[in-house]
């Protein structure tokens, strides 16, 4: 099958989108599939054609900043290659390539809009009251839409509108996942655990919320330490707010590390913390549950579904809570002893790519998911949630 991976961005661009579109591409090329990724190019040097393990990627340079980067050039190719490809999977609302291949239609189309309901900064919450009505037609007109959890899906059906028997949900893949079932050392991972150390991992933005964490911080005994993994606009302002409460030689910004230094802090850690007040799946709560870590987290739909599924391993924090509340919970979490290992193993590379080789076959073969025939993609598409 010949595929289309469209997106903002690609390796070696850092994030959890960019990670995912990877992971997925280059499995899917190990199953014998040809992957073209078309991305923005937002790095100085990088060669506008490349192969990549094995997949084909085409960047086009950017203008503009932010959520308004236009990639110059990618709506003409996805004109002028119309037919090329057998499907086309479009991701991430927030950024045009994903409405750049809506308009082009260049093969059937899957999205991916890893949609939170809007903007986290004034002008991106203006910009939605525009961006959403006039993009509704063509979301709707997609023959697929995949979704990262079922909150998400709840919201993009309540946005949208789109006919629900074209939408699937299957999450993102977690990398770490298919490390953590690999590695040898995994009865050895409890002597390198300390209760008291605290792990955030990811982008350092407003709507991340670990100011709340840091001010916590002094609410816990003197043996807490906080470990940041990740860097962003946010850092500088994190940084001035550990010095203000008197926390700063308890709080450790470790700022982006290699993928074994990310491993070595999981495996370190007490208790991971995520308490962002949006997110359309909790990829660090995955990873961090494949490496053993309790979790203590924000009470979001996307994060209710994680507590609902390892009662013993996750606990939701209320947006509401105090310092001193959250640091009671963080206290209690980390003292609590763990129950049975959890079966993260339906967010792994290889259980998410055959989940969506199915969709890709269905929505190629049929033109969209509602077809009759394809009931069986119902089983291979949601899978995940029974297993």
């Amino acid at each position: 099958m010949k595929i289309a991976q469209i997106t903002s961005g690609y390796h070696p661009d850092f994030g959890g989108i960019e990670g995912h579109v990877q992971l997925l591409s280059e499995a899917l090329v190990r199953r014998g599939h040809q992957v073209t990724v078309l991305a923005e190019s937002r790095q100085p040097g990088l060669a506008a054609v490349e192969w990549v393990n094995g997949v084909e990627v085409r960047r086009f340079p950017a203008v503009g900043r932010g959520v308004c980067r236009y990639p110059l050039g990618m709506l003409r190719y996805l004109r002028a290659h119309a037919g090329a490809w057998d499907v086309a999977h479009a991701h991430n609302y927030h950024a045009l390539p994903l409405i750049l291949a809506c308009l082009a239609r260049p093969a059937p189309l899957v999205l991916t809009l890893y949609y939170h309901g809007k903007g986290h900064t004034a002008l991106a919450n203006l910009l939605h009251r525009v961006y959403t009505p006039a993009t509704r037609a063509l979301i709707r007109r997609a023959e697929g839409i995949v979704c990262p959890s079922e909150a998400e899906a709840a919201l993009v059906s309540r946005t949208f509108g789109p006919d629900p028997r074209r939408m699937r949900v299957v999450p993102t893949v977690v990398a770490l996942v298919d490390a953590a079932c690999a590695d040898a050392e995994l009865p050895a991972w409890a002597e390198m655990r300390a209760p008291a150390c605290l792990l955030s991992v990811g982008r350092m933005e407003s709507h991340k919320r670990t100011d709340r964490l840091i001010a916590a911080l002094p609410h816990l005994p003197t043996g807490y330490t906080l470990t940041l993994v990740g860097s962003g606009p946010e850092r500088e302002r994190l940084e001035r707010l550990a010095d203000e409460c008197g926390a700063r030689p308890r709080v450790h910004f470790a700022g982006r590390v290699s993928d074994a230094e990310l491993r070595a802090w999981y495996r370190r850690a007490g208790v991971l913390v995520s308490l962002s007040e949006a997110e359309s799946f909790g990829r660090t709560i995955v990873e961090g549950l494949a490496m053993g870590c309790r979790v203590v987290c924000s009470d979001i739909p996307a994060h209710r579904e994680f507590a609902r599924r390892y009662p013993e391993w996750v606990t939701l924090v209320p947006a509401d809570a105090d310092p001193g509340s959250l640091a009671a919970l963080l206290d209690a979490t980390a003292r609590r002893e763990a129950g049975a290992p959890p079966d993260v193993q339906p967010y792994s590379q290889s259980a998410i790519a055959d989940a969506m080789l199915a969709i890709y076959a269905a929505t190629a073969r049929f033109g969209a998911l509602c077809a009759p025939q394809e009931a069986a993609l119902e089983v291979a598409g949601d899978a995940y949630r029974h297993s």
